[in-house]
């Protein structure tokens, strides 16, 4: 089933709401506002920027590796354009399907951390009951950055906890 709304974006966006995908079709009218899904996936990202300033991107991929929503820091240059950012969400999607099922055994994944050359990548798997991946949270951090373990379980982690159950309702 596909649900088309109209909302006041400049390009076509598509969400997933349940087991619909829905397409968000660019028209600018103010009246018409249906973005309840994308304003709580959008928002969650933009909190997750914002909590601390060496952050540079954050988004919120689903268990299809499809990127729900993202936040880049103001007036970053981005490394990766949208088709790499789009290949690296699945990319680190399945990855996280490898790492959940050891899960049982070393216990519950806090996050998983790639230090690259120009930047720290974080992500955050986010599962349910039943260990089933639902959502991941990716976000970067400057390479710069001293005390990335204490940001992501100090400011990000508790963002995403408050979250979760909201998040796994919308899984």
């Amino acid at each position: 089933m596909l649900f088309i709304f109209l909302s006041c974006f400049t390009d076509p966006i598509f969400i997933k709401h349940g087991q619909n995908r829905v397409l968000y079709l660019s028209f600018i009218i103010p009246e018409i506002q249906f973005l309840p899904v994308t304003n709580f996936f959008k928002s969650l990202c933009e909190t997750i920027a914002k909590s601390d300033k060496n952050i540079r991107f954050a988004a919120i991929v689903d268990h299809h590796g499809t990127i729900m929503a993202y936040s880049e820091r103001k007036g970053i240059k981005p490394l990766l354009n949208e088709e790499q950012t789009a290949q690296y969400a699945l990319a680190a999607v399945t990855r996280q399907y490898t790492r959940i099922r050891w899960q049982s055994i070393l216990g519950k994944i806090d996050y998983t951390c790639s230090s690259y050359e120009k930047l720290l990548r974080i992500t955050i798997p986010i599962t349910d009951s039943r260990n089933h991946l639902c959502f991941v949270i990716i976000f970067t951090l400057d390479v710069t950055t001293k005390n990335f373990h204490q940001i992501i379980m100090n400011k990000v982690k508790p963002i995403v906890k408050e979250k979760e159950k909201e998040l796994l309702n919308r899984a």
